[in-house]
């Protein structure tokens, strides 16, 4: 583990292993030693799944439509949001656990750890952040995306309501709320050029948390922003907005631990995809107001499904 110095902020103008969450996330159902019983109909292979997955996508692209007018304007006026999932990599989210780790060793070949850009030149004009929150017995649950520009503006958001796909996993997050992650994402107008989410990246142990799950199935950069570590962890980070920590796991991969919000616990972010550890601790800086322990994309997302989620069930 090594202290860092604080990089930078990027101008704000111009598994554990996939962990259970606490607040809006709910209860995550009991632990089962699958993610999902083997029914033949969710067996059927990448084909069916995809298809599976294009029908719920546009069911709820259809919903979204009908709540948010203005998306639908932004459509007609050929503005195109987040594309599909590759079709080669695209795979079912409801099986067994063995199935479900040979997914995530297969899928984590695919990740790129690549600088980006946090300001100027090169770097995403638009910022999303995913969050999913849950009914108290884990059983429902509401996916938003909200999509921010520099000035963290709100530009675009979506929310997905449906069922998990399966009960927390410990290092299987991706299957219990991977296809809602991707249903909102979908359902935007918009496409961000970067992403946050709130599970881990390559922090993990066969290297292909949620958020480099997503990444490499979206072909779009991502950052994992999880508030508990994978593993525990002996040091913290200094007190101020910006320091942190470089965590180095026992198979090579790097995460940082990270404050972004002064005095306030740190988070434990990794790269996800298409996007290294040093980018990601400057983009985590430059897409945070200092005012919350998360970015500002992540944050409203969080906001947005605890509000869909308490306005279903009121």
């Amino acid at each position: 583990m090594q202290p860092r110095r604080r990089p930078r902020d990027g101008p704000q103008g111009s598994d554990a292993g996939d962990h259970p969450r606490a607040g809006v996330r709910g209860a995550r159902g009991q632990r089962g030693a699958a993610c999902h019983g083997e029914q033949a109909g969710h067996r059927a292979g990448s084909a069916r799944g995809l298809q599976g997955h294009r029908r719920r996508h546009a069911l709820a692209a259809r919903s979204r439509r009908a709540a948010d007018p203005a998306g639908a304007a932004r459509r007609r006026q050929g503005l195109s949001g987040v594309h599909a999932v590759r079709e080669d990599l695209a795979h079912p989210w409801r099986v067994p656990l063995p199935e479900a780790a040979a997914i995530q060793t297969r899928l984590a070949r695919e990740v790129v750890l690549t600088p980006l850009a946090s300001s100027g030149a090169g770097a995403p004009a638009l910022a999303a952040g995913v969050d999913v929150g849950y009914t108290k017995d884990g059983r429902r649950a509401w996916a938003a995306a909200v999509v921010m520009d520099r000035s963290l503006a709100v530009v675009d958001s979506a929310v997905v309501a449906g069922e998990p796909d399966a009960p927390y996993v410990r290092g299987y997050l991706a299957f219990r709320e991977g296809r809602l992650t991707l249903d909102a994402l979908q359902a935007l107008a918009v496409e961000p050029g970067l992403i946050f989410l709130d599970g881990h990246g390559t922090v993990h142990e066969r290297g292909l948390g949620l958020a480099s799950h997503v990444g490499v199935l979206l072909r779009l950069p991502t950052i994992g922003v999880p508030k508990t570590p994978f593993h525990s962890i002996d040091h913290e980070p200094g007190p101020e907005r910006g320091d942190y920590y470089v965590l180095t796991k026992e198979w090579g991969a790097q995460g940082a631990s990270i404050r972004l919000k002064s005095r306030v616990k740190p988070v434990y972010l990794s790269p996800g995809n298409l996007v290294d550890l040093e980018s990601s601790v400057a983009l985590a800086l430059a897409w945070s107001s200092g005012r919350r322990r998360v970015p500002e994309p992540l944050a409203a997302a969080h906001t947005s499904a605890a509000h869909a989620r308490n306005a279903a069930l009121a």
